[in-house]
């Protein structure tokens, strides 16, 4: 179970936090620890992906949390993650296992559709997934020619970890494990 958050600055996204849990775990432990790390950065509202159905729409609710399903598929926030970061609108956190497994994603051509970017067999890509479901929701949401969904929280002039002080704009987002 992984936790992603960031915020704006300008145009860009800097990814504040990434936080992963590998098996074995309690499901339910890491959701409260999750809950709590998101309440420091002021995030009110976060934004997962399908993973067990309704289970964490539940157990985050059961911490007042709001939990938000993601309106992309994953290859399709890699591909947008891709012209992110060569664009360079995005900070990533200067993690190995993150930067492995990004490094470690594969894309392939789909006739049918747009191309898929997915991990390779018995490969993860769960920090991967979480910092880019972040980061692109942030750019996103800080580029004025796109109007999509954003993580709106209260504004804060400091941040509980000695970061810099962010602006309105906080996303978090949690991959399943």
């Amino acid at each position: 179970m992984t936790l992603a958050i960031a915020h704006a600055e300008g145009q860009r996204a800097v990814l504040d936090c990434l936080v992963e849990r590998r098996p074995p775990f309690s499901p339910d432990a890491v959701t409260s620890e999750f809950a709590a790390t998101r309440k420091t950065y002021g995030v009110r509202r976060v934004v997962g992906d399908r993973y067990r159905g309704e289970w964490p729409c539940e157990r985050f609710r059961a911490h007042s949390v709001e939990y938000g399903i993601a309106a992309l598929p994953k290859s399709e926030i890699y591909l947008d993650l891709l012209v992110a970061l060569n664009s360079e609108r995005v900070e990533l956190l200067d993690q190995l296992r993150l930067l492995a497994q990004l490094g470690g994603l594969e894309r392939r051509a789909v006739r049918s559709r747009r191309d898929i970017v997915d991990h390779a067999p018995n490969a993860h890509d769960d920090l991967a997934n979480a910092a880019a479901g972040v980061v692109t929701l942030v750019c996103a949401a800080a580029s004025p020619a796109l109007q999509v969904f954003a993580v709106e929280v209260g504004k804060s002039t400091t941040s509980p970890h000695g970061l810099p002080a962010y602006g309105p704009r906080v996303a978090a987002s949690l991959r399943g494990e």
